[in-house]
């Protein structure tokens, strides 16, 4: 998100004008992309109709884009960002298990992270480069003594006259893109980074709750008593971590659910093997089950009763007014992408 200029949180003091610079210059990159694809959807409709469709479709995925742009840069989903941003408790632990399982969540969403900048930034080069320079380096070979030059290479409309200034368009258009693919990056790295830190914190929930004699504190005690109260101030103090984990969730939700709209769209099988992990925390409810709860009394036991009840309860986030990820969605919509192609491939051999 500092990349795309998007970055809401605190910086580093002798940095902050550097970022205002950048943040600028970004801006800038964005509303001349935009302008330019604009244009070319003007201009294509006014001198060539029969590209109008591919015109449209390059500028409604910048526009939408530019929409994941604006969410991920509102107050609410910054205050989320924030949140998960400056909790220790997801860094390290003193538990050996439990610092196990935080190295293997690190590595995961680092793979994740990884692969959606290379994959997002190899898909722009692909598009910018060999979308302009590849082929206009065939259409000279093909054409070794044309004296116009193949305007419809261009995707963006130039305020001057690119037939005379036509290697710098084709610049422009490459560099552009290339810039405003990092809103692409923001877009979709801040999603894997707020449904992961809440995989993160369901995971580490549930072995607090299976090992509840432990954390946040380990019970010595003998006295039935004395056990007893401290088993309570445990569990209270896990009913918490699981409360804030729920208001996180629902503020997500209410954050994301258009953004978690269009990049459903877009990529809803990948999106909900992930999600699935958070519809899986009905496993808090196995979890506390496993634990020595039946060593001690009945007020320890109505806690457990209360934990199991609200842990059964589904935690979901919504794509829009289409009710909740599920794995089953994703895969009703890859089996109407796959009958969709079918069908179309059948027409081409027909035809």
């Amino acid at each position: 998100m500092i990349w795309a200029g998007l970055w809401k949180l605190e910086i580093k003091e002798n940095l902050k004008l550097s970022y205002k610079i950048w943040q600028l210059y970004m801006m800038c990159c964005y509303a001349i992309l935009s302008i330019g694809l604009s244009g070319n959807v003007v201009y294509v409709y006014l001198r060539d109709p029969a590209r109008i469709i591919e015109a449209i479709g390059i500028a409604m995925s910048d526009y939408i884009c530019l929409l994941k742009m604006l969410l991920c840069a509102l107050r609410k989903t910054t205050q989320l960002l924030q949140t998960a941003v400056q909790d220790d408790e997801i860094v390290s632990s003193e538990d050996p298990t439990l610092n196990q399982l935080l190295c293997r969540h690190k590595k995961s969403v680092n793979m994740i992270g990884l692969f959606i900048v290379t994959y997002s930034f190899a898909f722009c080069v692909h598009m910018s480069f060999y979308g302009g320079l590849v082929q206009y380096r065939n259409y000279q070979m093909k054409f070794p003594n044309a004296t116009e030059k193949p305007e419809y290479i261009l995707s963006l409309w130039l305020p001057f006259n690119v037939q005379n200034h036509f290697d710098l368009a084709l610049f422009l258009q490459c560099f552009l893109l290339l810039q405003g693919c990092a809103g692409s990056f923001a877009s979709l790295g801040f999603t894997n980074a707020m449904i992961s830190y809440a995989v993160i914190k369901l995971k580490m929930l549930k072995y607090y709750f299976r090992n509840f004699d432990k954390f946040p504190q380990e019970i010595h005690s003998k006295d039935p008593v004395h056990r007893n109260r401290m088993a309570i101030r445990n569990l209270e103090n896990l009913i918490r971590k699981h409360q804030f984990i729920i208001r996180f969730i629902k503020d997500l939700n209410e954050s994301m659910s258009i953004i978690l709209l269009i990049e459903y769209s877009l990529s809803s099988l990948m999106l909900a093997s992930i999600i699935s992990q958070i519809m899986n925390s009905g496993d808090i409810a196995f979890a506390i089950y496993e634990s020595d709860w039946y060593n001690y009394d009945s007020k320890v036991g109505k806690l457990i009763f209360m934990i199991v009840m609200r842990a059964r309860r589904e935690l979901t986030l919504n794509i829009g007014p289409f009710g909740p990820i599920t794995l089953e969605a994703a895969k009703a919509r890859m089996q109407v992408a796959y009958s969709y192609l079918s069908v179309i491939s059948g027409n081409n051999r027909n035809n």
